[in-house]
């Protein structure tokens, strides 16, 4: 899948799976760490992106 976040633009793999019984159910995440500090937000429900 191809991502853009602000103005970096990835091809990466991605998944979604609603049986992983948490709030976050995104999978295939190896794509974005290596460029991106990822903070999830629980409580909030939000996901925060920064440059490495």
């Amino acid at each position: 899948m191809e991502v853009q976040i602000g103005k970096e633009r990835l091809t990466i793999l991605l998944g979604f799976s609603d049986k992983l019984g948490i709030r976050f159910n995104l999978l295939g995440r190896s794509g974005i760490f290596g460029h991106f500090k990822v903070c999830f937000d629980e409580k909030d429900f939000v996901i925060t992106f920064a440059l490495l």
